[in-house]
C-alpha cells in the first residue's frame, strides 16, 4: 500500500511536455517551489510585447499618460510577480518620482488599478521550465495636480 501511494505521489508531481520533434520529456515540478527569479533566459512578456503593454496602460488609465520622462511627469515604478501560469500575484511600488504626500497616493492607486486588470502574461522561463519571475513596469503619468 505504501509503495502504491509513493508511486501515485511521484506521478502527480510529473509534468510531461512534448518538444518540436514530437519526443516527450518528463520534468518533475514541485508545487511547493516558491523561488522567485529576477533574471531568466526568457523574461515574462505581456501578450503582444512591450508596445502592447504601453497601449494597454494608455487605454486603461484614468489619468493622462506621458510618452516620455520630463519635468512634468510622475513616475510610478512597479515590481510585478508573474506566476508560472502568467497571472500577476503581487504588485509592489518600488519607485515614486515627481510627487509626494496625498497626491502620491492617488498616482500609486491608479498604477495598481491598471495592473490589477491585466490579462495573463507569458511567464518567464529557464531551460523550457516556467518560473515565478519579477518584472519591472514603470508608468509615466502627466502631472495634473
Amino acid at each position: 500500500m505504501s509503495f502504491c501511494l509513493h508511486v501515485l505521489f511521484i506521478l502527480l508531481l510529473q509534468q510531461t511536455t512534448t518538444g518540436n520533434n514530437g519526443a516527450s520529456s518528463t520534468t518533475i515540478v514541485s508545487q511547493a517551489d516558491t523561488t522567485v527569479y529576477t533574471v531568466v533566459e526568457s523574461p515574462p512578456e505581456f501578450p503582444g510585447g512591450i508596445s502592447s503593454l504601453r497601449h494597454y496602460i494608455e487605454r486603461n488609465s484614468k489619468l493622462p499618460i506621458a510618452a516620455k520622462k520630463g519635468k512634468n511627469t510622475i513616475t510610478i515604478g512597479l515590481k510585478l510577480l508573474v506566476e508560472r501560469d502568467g497571472q500577476i500575484s503581487a504588485v509592489e511600488v518600488m519607485e515614486v518620482d515627481g510627487v509626494e504626500g496625498r497626491k502620491q497616493e492617488k498616482y500609486e492607486q491608479e498604477a495598481r488599478r491598471i495592473v490589477s486588470g491585466m490579462p495573463r502574461w507569458k511567464p518567464g522561463s529557464q531551460d523550457g521550465r516556467r518560473l515565478r519571475t519579477y518584472f519591472w513596469v514603470p508608468i509615466l503619468f502627466k502631472r495634473i495636480f
